[in-house]
């Protein structure tokens, strides 16, 4: 590989950019220069006991481990990571494939008699509960786990404050905000953004170019990096 090869930095935890790196082609990492750089860690929060009788609605994996045991209960999960960690917990899942939109439609078009609770992170921008409860669907919350920043690793500084290309994908706001926070710096970055919104969070980072995922999912995003001409 040239000595000149663009980096493609993963900041999501270790496990999740393990994830995400064997779902590109294997010529990814003949093209570039992987360096993971977890960005945040995840720690639990206390919390009100979840019922242990109702179904839950799941929009990241890491709080699944915080919804109790599965026993066949209904998880309502945002997209397929966050569906296969339910199922290994032994949850009976409905994938939404999408973003909240999606999850959100697919609760409304099925419209369950079972009572749920909202099991997420600190942030959340969704509002799910509150845009079931307003179309007539009862869904409580439980706040289970909270995001905590890391500084990035010397390598990934290095490249971030060099002159070569690193391709950034960027799977949520607060993930783009917190990188942000951490610059500036000199590198030219390309942005594949999960949504519009996480594009417009990492907007502080200055790209040269920003893409938008077809679709917010792991497909989505896998195709974006794909595609890339960098």
């Amino acid at each position: 590989m040239a000595r000149d090869a663009p980096t493609l930095l993963l900041t999501r935890p270790e496990a999740a950019a393990q994830d995400f790196l064997r779902a590109l082609p294997a010529e990814i990492e003949v093209r570039y220069r992987v360096i993971i750089s977890p960005l945040f860690d995840y720690a639990p929060v206390n919390h009100a006991p979840i019922d242990r009788d109702a179904d839950v609605v799941l929009t990241s994996a890491a709080a699944v481990p915080h919804a109790g045991p599965g026993a066949g209960r209904a998880a309502w999960c945002v997209g397929d990571r966050t569906a296969m960690a339910a199922r290994e917990a032994g949850f009976e899942t409905r994938n939404a494939r999408g973003d909240a939109e999606a999850l959100v439609a697919l609760i409304l078009a099925k419209r369950p008699a079972e009572p749920l609770v909202h099991v997420r992170g600190a942030d959340s921008r969704g509002q799910i509960r509150d845009r079931l409860a307003a179309a007539g669907v009862t869904c409580e919350e439980r706040i289970v786990y909270e995001k905590v920043p890391r500084d990035l690793t010397p390598p990934a500084r290095a490249a971030l404050m060099g002159r070569e290309t690193v391709v950034l994908p960027l799977f949520s706001p607060e993930t783009a905000r917190i990188l942000a926070q951490q610059g500036p710096f000199s590198a030219p970055p390309i942005v594949v953004a999960m949504s519009g919104a996480v594009a417009e969070a990492a907007r502080p980072l200055d790209a040269d170019r920003v893409e938008v995922a077809d679709t917010p999912d792991l497909a989505g995003m896998v195709q974006g990096v794909a595609k890339l001409d960098a």
